[in-house]
């Protein structure tokens, strides 16, 4: 009886124990890496009650009795080999291991195993743990001084990882050493033969990591198949040239080479002469030399000069010894003329006679007019003309200030100054006529309302003031009122109107006054004038006419219209404050929409990642997710919509207060004015505006405060404005007949100013020949410009040219000049000349080249060179310049002193290069049948230490600044005429580029666990190896929390390997869930439960058996 209690009690703890394995596996569930427990049960003895007996020839055997005492604690195994799910973090530091390994850390005094891999970089660039800072271990790179070459030695012992680190912050920058050319050269690119050639570009590094580019000239040669590369500059990052000085320091191609020169022997016809120096020689020709072929006898003297393009360019200094200098001196229209037996040079050309330097003379008092369709009067002798405007009548213009036009034309001798005139144009009579109205008038006044504004009318200039014939005219009397004002106060015209009383014939004169209202705020200008904008804007919007001054009801209108506009202004702004409460109450209930939402997702989603969910529960949980987003999507917009009503109600209320806070300015401004025309008594104010007073600044507004003089009698009999009138013919010998609407007169000149009546001259050219005498040019000069006294006195017989610009910057401006013909300049010693009969001479020289260097550059002999020994080559020793390209553009020439024979060799900056003629492969670059050629930097100069290569000791594989470069793959096809051949750092296997600094912009990790960091320059740099550990049982491991392991004598030794090495690997940015099955733990704690209550009734029904059995004792 007593067993079967101690069994049942068996029975709960070992059921209480798989409730807190459970209950551990369920509350790591979320848990990094965490490993899921399992425990199993063992029964616990067995009391024997009967031995077992065996088989005998009569009866059978009898199995033993035994009874069980209980259960006990089999084992508790961990699934440590089962992978967890994958959580992505996107953190480059988390890393999740795929396998059975473990990632080792330390804690400082010992090494540890874990599965957990949310790691970060600390303060001292380690690779350490987040939970607990321990260090990741594994193998660090070491780098070879030597060669470079960076290595991990895995058989070497563990360390902790340092990837951030002063070491590793720059990748170190390197010098180009090699340079590929690509492409193909195509025997037809224009660019191949013109005198510039194909330009390339190859950029490269230094030591330092500083860039550079070469520029080299790729031109065709005048042998098939065969072209010449030059290096012309090397340009800085910063678009500088490195200079002339070390650019000779640097050779391209094998310069030793004796292949890179060839001999030519001189033509038979030459012999050479060595000078005193031994230096140069000179080359004569059997029966002379024919120097310059086909010269024009005669023509613009620029084409003999030594910088035309012409054939025969520079034969003004060779053959005439006028210097450079002196060619700068002679204008661009100078011509030449040549005698055609002696060959003598006659040289003619414009002497600009203006001391301005730039050959004109600029007067602001005329412009020039071309071609013009306007009318005028012109006078035939002196073609001096008078526009006129194509308006049949003008009665206010002010264009007859030029009394020229009054008293040449209309003979009008009683002029009156500065007072104006009106005319009347008839075009029908003949001649034809105009009737000219002299008048007075005020700028400014009135109609017979002062405070109107109307233009004054025309009044008669006998009338005055006083009524007497010499008294004041109306505009006197205003000027006399402006020129008497007090010390301090400014008067104008523009305060001055009047009344005209037909019915008395009185005009009186008044002055407009302005009246101070002070304000009583202390603000400055800018807000009065906001004052009287805004009360501007009031009478505009509310429709209230103040256009002839502001009235008492003005005043009361405008007020009454801003109170309304303020008062809908506030209800607008009651209505969107209850718009705000609204939509900030919807922003709410969406807010609690999308909490409750997401929740959906998260549960649903939670069972759709769960690998032990029943398909069709995955399937609802998909469908029930996606409904939830589409409703948290529709509240997102929901949101967004209710923010932008709260946002427009925001900016509606601004708009609102904004608006009245003016039109509470504007009612401010109202009511000061109001108060002022109830103290004055006025009835209506005008031109109210802003002003500063001393001590006050206030609004001001004028109104009729005085009168001038009092009012006088102006009589004409009926109240009529009186006009004199002062009508007349054309006089003199105008040309009037030429004037019709058909057939307007065109004068061709200036003109003067823009006056709508201009005077002009009316010129038959632009540019004409004159001499000294009468005549329209040399009358305009005397009119125009003869006050100025740059303008020189025609010297009497002497033939001068006038011209006048119609260059838009030099419109109107005028040049005089008169020609000049040179004494005639006889040939150089040597030279002679022979007539082509065609207009053309041939000069010849007894000498073909009178001073050549024994040494020199090809390019001075070249028929496109610029000296004295310009086609020497092509002449002399039959290589024409396509030839001559073949040995670079810094090809070198010397002559043999006694044969006269030429050794051309081919520039330390040039390569050949020579292509099969079947089928355009390479043959050969310089002298290397492998297309390899080296260019080398002479790194004992200044300035090159740091190009090309960097010899270390005991490196003989190559020289000291030496760049390799390949042409192999360079090709002669036809391509339509345009070459593609480029050049790119570095060789085929795009190594030794060469490269900049790099400073540290990331770092990653393989699979296999390696650490890489890579570098602005482009350069990744490895940085160590992340170590993993394997055990013979890993489920042996001892878990010391934190996620960490401890090996034991039971899990075995830790073997510490590549990751790789059991096809395990590593991934960033994820970790490795907990292995935790919900569904599996739930079912496991149903079975613990009834497993618990069996145990418990075992007891009480145990305890209800002793119970009765003590009863029978009773």
């Amino acid at each position: 009886m007593m067993r079967s209690l101690y069994s049942g009690v068996a029975g709960l703890k070992t059921h209480q124990t798989k409730m807190d394995v459970i209950g551990n596996n369920i509350a790591n569930v979320n848990t990094t890496s965490f490993k899921s427990q399992s425990i199993t049960f063992s029964d616990l003895m067995y009391q024997t009650t009967q031995t077992a007996s065996g088989a005998t020839e009569t009866k059978g055997g009898v199995n033993a009795r035994q009874i069980g005492l209980g259960a006990k604690s089999g084992a508790i195994n961990t699934a440590i080999t089962s992978q967890g799910a994958t959580q992505t973090t996107n953190n480059p530091f988390d890393i999740m291991i795929t396998g059975e390994s473990f990632f080792i850390v330390n804690n400082g005094n010992e090494n540890l195993y874990t599965r957990d891999g949310s790691f970060y970089v600390d303060g001292a660039g380690n690779l350490a743990m987040q939970s607990n800072g321990y260090f990741v271990q594994g193998w660090v790179a070491q780098e070879d001084k030597e060669t470079g070459e960076i290595t991990i030695n895995k058989n070497g012992g563990l360390s902790s990882l340092q990837i951030m680190s002063a070491a590793n912050s720059t990748y170190s920058p390197a010098s180009t050493t090699a340079a590929l050319y690509s492409g193909n050269i195509d025997d037809h690119d224009k660019n191949l033969i013109s005198d510039d050639g194909k330009t390339v570009t190859l950029e490269f590094y230094d030591n330092k990591g500083y860039l550079y580019t070469g520029k080299f000239t790729l031109k065709d040669t005048g042998y098939d198949h065969q072209f010449a590369l030059t290096l012309t500059d090397i340009i800085d990052s910063d678009g500088k040239s490195i200079g002339p000085d070390l650019l000779k320091e640097i050779t391209f191609g094998n310069v030793e080479s004796p292949t890179r020169s060839q001999s030519f022997e001189k033509g038979t016809k030459y012999s050479i002469v060595l000078d005193a120096s031994g230096e140069n020689i000179a080359i004569n020709a059997e029966g002379g030399d024919v120097k310059y072929k086909q010269v024009p006898l005669n023509g613009y003297l620029s084409d003999l000069m030594s910088t035309s393009s012409k054939s025969y360019s520079g034969i003004l200094n060779t053959v005439y010894n006028v210097t450079d200098t002196d060619e700068k001196n002679y204008p661009a229209d100078a011509t030449y003329k040549i005698d055609d037996q002696t060959g003598e040079l006659t040289i003619k050309y414009n002497k600009v006679d203006l001391a301005a330097a730039d050959g004109w003379y600029a007067t602001a008092k005329y412009t020039y007019k071309t071609n013009s369709s306007e009318k005028y009067f012109v006078d035939p002798a002196t073609l001096e003309a008078y526009h006129i405007p194509d308006s049949t009548a003008n009665s206010s213009a002010s264009v007859f200030a030029d009394t020229d036009f009054l008293s040449k034309v209309f003979g009008i001798s009683d002029l009156y100054g500065s007072a104006d005139y009106d005319y009347t144009y008839y075009n029908a009579t003949t001649p034809p006529k105009m009737e000219i109205k002299r008048h007075v008038s005020v700028p400014q006044a009135t109609s017979t309302n002062p405070g109107a504004y109307n233009k004054i009318a025309t009044v008669g200039q006998y009338y005055t003031l006083d009524g007497t014939t010499t008294g004041k005219t109306v505009l006197q009397a205003a000027q006399d009122w402006v020129a008497a004002a007090p010390a301090g106060e400014t008067r104008s015209l523009d305060q001055v109107f009047y009344s005209f009383n037909s019915a008395d014939d009185n005009i009186t004169l008044y002055v407009k006054n302005y009246e101070d209202v002070t304000k009583t705020e202390t603000t400055g200008g800018s807000a009065v004038q906001a004052d009287v904008n805004n009360l501007t804007t009031a009478f505009t919007d509310g429709s209230i006419d103040v256009s002839t001054g502001i009235e008492t009801q003005d005043i009361t209108d405008v007020l009454a219209y801003i109170d309304n506009q303020i008062a809908a202004l506030n209800a607008d702004n009651q209505t969107q404050e209850q718009n705000k409460i609204d939509a900030e109450a919807d922003k709410t209930a969406q807010d609690t929409i999308m909490a409750e939402q997401q929740q959906i997702i998260d549960e649903k989603q939670a069972i759709i990642d769960n690998p032990a969910s029943d398909p069709a529960d995955v399937t609802q949980a998909e469908a029930e997710r996606d409904a939830a987003q589409a409703i948290y999507d529709q509240a997102v917009l929901d949101k967004a919509a209710a923010q932008t009503a709260y946002d427009n109600a925001v900016a509606a209320i601004t708009a609102n207060d904004d608006k009245i806070a003016n039109y509470n300015s504007a009612k401010k401004a109202a009511g000061e004015i109001q108060s002022a025309m109830t103290a004055k008594s006025l009835s209506v104010v005008t031109d109210v505006k802003e002003t500063s007073i001393t001590g006050t600044t206030g609004l001001m507004f004028s109104y009729e405060a005085q009168e001038l003089g009092g009012a006088q009698a102006l009589r004409d009999g009926t109240g009529a404005v009186i006009t004199y009138s002062h009508q007349i013919e054309a006089e003199g010998e105008l040309d009037t007949t030429k004037f019709t609407d058909t057939q307007p007169v065109q004068p061709k000149g200036v003109y003067v100013g823009a006056s709508t009546f201009a005077k002009a001259y009316g010129l038959t050219s632009l540019t004409a020949t004159i001499t000294s005498g009468n005549n329209p040019y040399e009358t305009l000069l005397g009119d125009a410009f003869g006050t100025n006294t740059n303008i020189p006195s025609l010297a009497s017989g002497q033939e001068y040219t006038i011209t006048f610009s119609n260059n838009t910057e030099t419109l109107g401006y005028v040049s005089i000049a008169h020609s000049v013909t040179e004494t005639a300049k006889g040939m150089s010693t040597g030279y002679s000349v022979s007539d082509n009969g065609d207009g053309t001479l041939n000069y010849t020289s007894e000498t073909a080249y009178e001073s050549v260097p024994v040494k020199g550059n090809i390019a001075d002999l070249l028929t496109t060179a610029e000296g004295d020994n310009k086609g020497l080559l092509n002449k002399v020793y039959g290589i024409t310049d396509e030839q001559a390209d073949a040995y670079g553009i810094d090809g070198t020439y010397e002559i043999n002193t006694s044969t006269g024979a030429i050794n051309l060799t081919v520039g330390k900056h040039s390569v050949q290069l020579k292509f099969d003629a079947a089928n355009g492969s390479l043959v050969s670059a310089d002298t290397s049948d492998a297309g390899l050629v080296t260019m080398n930097f002479n790194q004992s100069i200044p300035g090159l230490e740091a190009f090309g290569y960097q010899q270390t000791a005991g490196d003989t594989t190559h020289n000291p600044g030496d760049v390799q470069f390949d042409f192999s793959t360079v090709t002669n096809y036809n391509t339509n005429g345009s070459s593609t051949i480029k050049a790119v750092k570095g060789d085929k296997k795009s190594l030794n580029t060469g490269r900049a600094v790099g400073e540290m912009n990331g770092v990653s990790i393989s699979t296999d666990g390696q650490i890489y960091a890579t570098y602005s320059n482009g350069q990744t740099k490895l940085l160590g190896q992340i170590a993993s550990a394997e055990f013979a049982n890993a489920s042996g491991l001892s878990k010391e929390g934190d996620n960490l392991y401890a090996s034991t004598l039971n899990s075995g030794e830790a073997t510490i390997q590549d990751i790789t090495t059991d096809g395990g690997y590593m991934n960033t940015g994820v970790l490795e869930m907990s292995n935790v099955d919900l569904s599996s733990q739930f079912t496991e704690m149903i079975t613990t439960q009834r497993g618990f209550q069996a145990n418990s009734r075992i007891i009480t029904v145990s305890d209800t058996l002793l119970e009765e059995l003590t009863n029978l004792k009773r």
